[in-house]
């Protein structure tokens, strides 16, 4: 037997998205993402887009960055996602290179 899944039309998911979450995402935001993608996959019946929570669950927790103690933590997460390695560290310097480029003055 196929288990019932409450279904919500776009402004409960809204709701239960600002309820549960504390991610904020207006019915318009959400009308918007369901035509441009990237919002929460959802199904229809006739022109009424319907969510489910389980799949709001998944949608939010992919919405959320990890746990960090600053922004700065977070910027460098995110930098090194983007390049898609750890950070190495400070590059080293090739032994023909000046150590000083810059003249003083």
């Amino acid at each position: 037997m196929i288990e019932k899944t409450r279904r919500l039309r776009r402004n409960e998911a809204s709701a239960y998205l600002r309820d549960e979450w504390g991610i904020s995402r207006t019915p318009k935001t959400l009308a918007k993402l369901a035509t441009i993608g990237g919002g929460p996959p959802f199904e229809k019946d006739g022109r009424f887009p319907l969510y489910t929570p389980p799949v709001l669950d998944t949608w939010a927790r992919s919405q959320l960055s990890p746990l960090v103690h600053s922004t700065a933590e977070l910027a460098q997460l995110k930098s090194v996602a983007a390049v898609g390695r750890k950070d190495p560290g400070p590059r080293p310097v090739p032994p023909d290179a000046d150590p000083a480029p810059f003249p003083s003055t």
